[in-house]
């Protein structure tokens, strides 16, 4: 594990997981739960399944499924461990992993969109609008000025394949705490 982020030891891992599916309050498929635990940079993507699988076998985590999809859940047990060790995950940790998995689930659950589009604002000068929109609501827009056609469209893909990514990230960053690092 790196050692930036808060996740140092498997017990770590785990208790950041529980966190995630008990403040969901739903059952998240997979990539929900390893979006918002990526949000912790020293997450690793193989030891994380081992922990997930390992949560299920100890019985902390249910597995279900759903139409064929397989869903994890908190369970009894995983709450009752959850509630003994909360102090030991930061709040502001807490707050990183809990808003990335609410908001990949909701876009999951809600269907939301990605709208992006170009419009020439001046000789030589086009104006790129990239927006997450849920339902009626507008979670993130971008305007950024740029000087070519190939540069705007090249923007509009990478926001269509990854603005939830980028979202997360932007949130992420206004969340970080700054105050520590400024000194």
């Amino acid at each position: 594990m790196s050692s930036k982020g808060y996740v140092r030891t498997e017990k770590d891992m785990k208790l950041l997981v529980l966190y995630i599916l008990d403040h969901v309050r739903d059952a998240l498929p997979l990539d929900v739960i390893v979006f918002a635990m990526t949000t912790d940079p020293a997450v690793e993507y193989m030891p994380l399944m081992v922990a997930i699988r390992e949560m299920v076998e100890s019985e902390h985590i249910r597995l279900l499924s759903d139409e064929g999809r397989e869903l994890y859940c908190i369970s009894n047990l995983g709450r009752q461990t959850l509630e003994a060790c909360i102090d030991e995950i930061r709040p502001s940790v807490r707050a990183k992993a809990g808003i990335a998995a609410v908001t990949s689930w909701r876009h999951m659950r809600n269907g939301s969109g990605i709208a992006t589009s170009t419009r020439e604002i001046g000789e030589g000068k086009l104006e790129t609008t990239m927006a997450m929109v849920d339902g009626e609501e507008t979670l993130l827009e971008i305007r950024m000025l740029t000087v070519s056609q190939e540069l705007s469209d090249f923007l509009e893909n990478n926001f269509r394949r990854g603005g939830d990514r980028l979202y997360n990230r932007i949130l992420a960053a206004l969340l970080d705490e700054y105050r520590e690092n400024e000194n």
